[in-house]
């Protein structure tokens, strides 16, 4: 989504991965400032918190994650996202189909059906067990104008529908939905056309 155009980024206990953020071809001019992560693992359910600092107006943020038809393009762990439908003027119903790798080696292509409601300032999506590799859970995105900036807060909650190794722990999927988070809102930042900013060293999530 969502993702998110996350959402849905989202996927494998997530929607984000570290390897595909350190071969974006718009890492150097990253200029997305990370504020927080956390994860967490319980009775395997898989849950995250990235908030970011990003430098493109929130309205184009907000456009970007809600054209469902091109989430592939904000994430190169997105293999393909569809609007099913449009169910009424704020909930839509969208397909994601994401690759998720950990460890360079373990990689999982999964899908994700979401009914997305759309607000003005959050995103909020709901995982179909119908249809999707996950159980159940739910991604979210907040959108905030701060100083001609925009705070953007990502949340998620999932229980995957299929095995996943004991070594895939919380700060595994800590590291990964972190770089998932950055590569998107940096290439939003290029679609944006806002400038980058300096060059810098890639963000570290925070020590827990």
């Amino acid at each position: 989504m969502v993702s998110h155009r996350g959402t849905a980024i989202l996927l494998a206990a997530a929607l984000l991965l570290a390897a595909a953020l350190w071969s974006c071809p718009l890492a150097s001019a990253r200029a997305v400032e990370l504020l927080s992560a956390e994860a967490a693992r319980v009775d395997g359910r898989y849950s995250a918190h990235v908030e970011m600092r990003v430098h493109a107006p929130a309205a184009r943020v907000r456009a970007f994650l809600t054209d469902y038809d091109h989430l592939d393009r904000l994430n190169g762990a997105i293999v393909e996202s569809t609007l099913l439908a449009r169910i009424d003027a704020t909930r839509v119903r969208v397909r994601i189909r994401a690759r998720t790798c950990f460890l360079f080696i373990i990689c999982f292509t999964k899908t994700q059906i979401q009914e997305a409601r759309e607000g003005p300032t959050a995103i909020h999506a709901t995982i179909l067990s119908e249809g999707s590799d996950f159980k159940s859970g739910w991604v979210r995105w907040e959108i905030t104008p701060e100083q001609g900036q925009t705070r953007v807060r990502f949340d998620t909650e999932m229980e995957p529908d299929f095995w996943l190794p004991p070594l895939i722990g919380p700060g595994l999927v800590k590291r990964t939905l972190v770089a998932e988070a950055i590569e998107t809102m940096t290439t939003i930042e290029a679609l944006a056309g806002t400038p980058a900013g300096p060059k810098r060293a890639p963000p570290k999530a925070p020590r827990r």
